[in-house]
């Protein structure tokens, strides 16, 4: 039971961080196409900064409050915001919009990456520890890879708006 316990951690671990590595590279090439749709190009790099600031100001925030409240209900907690600001910026219907709501994918993100990790720490004992490191290494190689793509796929043959779509049925099945 305890090893079905752990098992089901980790790949909700690894689905997240896949999720959380590849938003950067899944909406970096439909850009284009959002800017012609919704304009705003004098705060297009607020779309990238403001979800990279978010997240890394909140991990520090989610980690205290993980040790306070309880790893599994913060890491649900910070999923679930990084959800409805996936869910937020498919919507936006201005740059201003896209901007705030994939801020607030970043503070959701600040959680994914950081409680990700400490799930890891406080499962396996160190000598597990290092292979998955491996693992999630290899998550972050093949979220790069597949970013970009899915991007483009979704942005040619769908609606720029399934690059942030995308995010929902996956991170419903981590939960």
């Amino acid at each position: 039971m305890e090893e079905t316990r752990k098992r089901r951690a980790v790949a909700g671990v690894m689905l997240t961080i896949f999720l959380a590595a590849m938003e950067s590279t899944v909406v970096a090439t439909a850009m284009p196409t959002v800017v012609q749709v919704l304009g705003g190009i004098h705060i297009y790099a607020w779309v990238f900064s403001g979800v990279r600031l978010t997240e890394s100001e909140t991990m520090p925030v989610w980690g205290r409050v993980s040790d306070l409240y309880g790893r599994r209900r913060v890491y649900l907690i910070g999923l679930a915001t990084f959800l409805v600001g996936s869910a937020l910026s498919g919507t936006a219907q201005d740059m201003g919009q896209l901007v705030a709501f994939r801020m607030l994918q970043g503070v959701g993100a600040g959680s994914l990456m950081t409680l990700g990790y400490t799930v890891i720490g406080e499962l396996f004992e160190l000598r597990q520890r290092a292979k998955l490191q491996g693992y999630v290494s290899g998550v972050w190689g093949v979220s790069s890879l597949i970013g970009p793509w899915l991007g483009g796929v979704l942005t040619d043959h769908v609606s720029w708006r399934w690059v942030f779509y995308v995010n929902l049925p996956l991170g419903a099945v981590a939960m």
